[in-house]
């Protein structure tokens, strides 16, 4: 996997929202998938919310993530069951929340945002309803996903 793409599995779609706003219409679809140890590197957040062995840290119900990007691809596949696909492109990811389940594991929650037609988007939630997908979540801009803070520790290398 790139850095530049996240593979976020057992993925539901829990809402889409519209917002009229300055006479343009946005959208958003907030997700939640489950949370792995390769994602949580690729988040870089691995040390936070996992120990050494992979088993999930204790301690906290919920960790705001201080993450978004930019413009964005994203592709979800439902179970080939289903047989329903669906890509979108969009403008910003943000709100990544990593979350407890009732069963202990990690789930991770973000939301999509993008302005255009919401239909297909309407139709792939209708046709699968909360079936989980696999969301491929691929950048579409040449910058870095995930910044490292002003002021850390080590210089990041600009490359």
């Amino acid at each position: 996997m790139s850095k530049e793409s996240l593979l976020i599995r057992q993925a539901q779609i829990l809402s889409i929202s519209h917002k009229l706003k300055d006479g343009r219409l946005s959208h958003s679809l907030a997700i939640s998938g489950t949370l792995d140890p390769a994602l949580a590197r690729e988040l870089g957040c691995e040390e936070l919310v996992f120990l050494h062995n992979g088993a999930p840290r204790q301690g906290f119900p919920q960790l705001p993530l201080d993450t978004a990007c930019g413009a964005f691809r994203a592709t979800f596949e439902a179970d080939p069951a289903l047989r329903q696909e669906f890509e979108m492109t969009g403008d910003t990811c943000d709100r990544f929340l990593v979350k407890r389940s009732q069963t202990g594991s990690l789930l991770l929650n973000l939301r999509l945002n993008w302005h255009g037609d919401p239909h297909p988007a309407l139709a792939y939630v209708q046709a699968v309803g909360s079936a989980a997908s696999t969301v491929s979540l691929t950048l579409l801009e040449q910058q870095v996903l995930f910044p490292a803070p002003v002021g850390a520790g080590e210089s990041a290398n600009g490359s």
